[in-house]
């Protein structure tokens, strides 16, 4: 069996929403940091028009929490097609710091096609991702990014 890390930064960061998307359990959850990225919302289109989703793009001094999940390669099939890999997003591997087992992972992430600078998130897609991240236990700055998003979200 082969098996990979996937970093989760938007609401895959819900355990029980990405459980149901794997349809079952990862082998492994660790929280992740990955530095020089941050996390927009620039991703089109979605299922709510006009709003945006989950992104990740390079940007120096700032960092991305979020979820590294150890799945094997047919989980990580049943996320391709849940994301629309590779039509609405590609993947790359990315070099994250896992949190709880203390040390660098190759992890493979996810990053959209079409994207529009200009999109905001919908209130409820940022409410799911807000409660998986308090869940799992990202740090308490984090959870307070996560919170300022919602005054801004649609």
């Amino acid at each position: 069996m082969t098996v990979l890390w996937y970093f989760a930064y938007g609401k895959n960061v819900h355990l029980s929403e990405f459980a149901k998307r794997i349809e079952g359990a990862p082998l492994m959850v660790c929280r992740g940091l990955l530095p020089g990225y941050r996390l927009v919302f620039s991703k089109t289109p979605g299922p709510k028009p006009g709003a945006g989703y989950a992104n990740i793009e390079l940007c120096g001094g700032e960092w991305v929490e979020g979820v590294l999940y150890l799945i094997t390669k047919e989980q990580l099939k049943k996320i391709d097609r849940y994301e629309g890999y590779p039509d609405h997003y590609t993947r790359s591997n990315v070099k994250v710091w896992n949190i709880d087992l203390k040390m660098w992972v190759n992890a493979v992430a996810y990053f959209a096609v079409n994207t529009d600078s200009r999109l905001k998130p919908s209130r409820d897609y940022v409410k799911v991702i807000l409660e998986g991240a308090k869940l799992v236990g990202l740090s308490s700055e984090w959870i307070e990014r996560l919170k300022r998003l919602l005054d801004e979200a649609i």
